[in-house]
């Protein structure tokens, strides 16, 4: 892991739950932009649960470097300061207060690997492709989302216009890290498009999710005067639009060049 500005102040994040009085609680985790940004994408609050998820999950084990993470923070024991807490360690594990805090020391840096690496692998993602065959678009969305984790169903806007449209149906796509797949296929034909400006369709998502979704697109177009993109419009919205990009004002969508391969389900 890079010794980077971002990884030292994940760091100084962590080391200074340490100087607090008690119980860990979700109102001391304000300021802490950090661990809110990688545990909770700015939420305090799921930051704070699932940071405590962590405690259960990797500092269980009595004695473990993580256990003594969280000891020295005051989770299950309290305390009024870090100095009283190290005094309490190392009476309960029969060592020196020094051990104690070199076993905190290691259980910061362990647990901040963990927080690191969590969040690239629990990050949601959405693949799009956009596919252009004459006049016809094919937009396919495939959503990723690890087994418990918490979303809402997502909503399709085609040129702002909502979708009515079934529920996703979820499958597993990875047991290794049990992480689900839905797919949303849509079609459309430019010939309806209503023109706005050089833009000719907009599908637009919006997906409510615990964590900040990855978003990539892919696309496959025919035409080479037709030019796709991507803008994220906000946290939880996403635009994927198809522009004319040639000289001439407007597109002639029944003249549109056709694909030797077009995208299927």
């Amino acid at each position: 892991m890079p010794d980077d500005s971002y990884q030292r102040e994940l760091l100084r994040n962590l080391r200074s739950l340490r100087r607090l009085e008690g119980e860990p609680e979700q109102a001391k985790f304000v300021g802490r932009r950090r661990l809110i940004e990688q545990l909770g994408s700015g939420s305090i609050k799921t930051a704070f649960q699932r940071f405590m998820a962590l405690a259960d999950e990797f500092g269980a084990e009595p004695g473990s470097d993580i256990h003594a993470y969280f000891f020295t923070i005051g989770h299950g024991v309290g305390g009024s300061n870090l100095d009283d807490r190290l005094r309490r360690y190392a009476e309960t594990y029969h060592v020196v207060e020094k051990t104690a805090l070199r076993r905190s020391d290691r259980g910061v840096l362990a647990l901040s690997h963990v927080i690191r690496d969590r969040a690239v692998l629990e990050r949601p993602e959405v693949m799009f492709w956009l596919t252009q065959d004459g006049p016809m678009v094919g937009f396919t969305a495939t959503f990723f989302a690890v087994t418990g984790s918490s979303f809402h169903e997502p909503t399709l806007y085609v040129n702002g216009e909502a979708q009515d449209l079934p529920d996703l149906e979820w499958s597993m796509w990875d047991e290794d890290t049990s992480q689900l797949k839905a797919r949303r296929h849509f079609e459309f034909d430019l010939r309806d498009s209503p023109i706005h400006e050089d833009r000719l369709v907009n599908f637009h998502i919006w997906w409510h999710t615990e964590l900040l979704a990855n978003f990539e697109l892919r696309a496959t177009v025919a035409d080479p005067r037709l030019m796709p993109a991507l803008r994220v419009d906000h946290v939880n919205r996403v635009s994927v639009e198809l522009y004319w990009h040639h000289e001439d004002d407007r597109c002639p969508a029944a003249e549109l060049a056709p694909s030797a391969y077009r995208f299927e389900e």
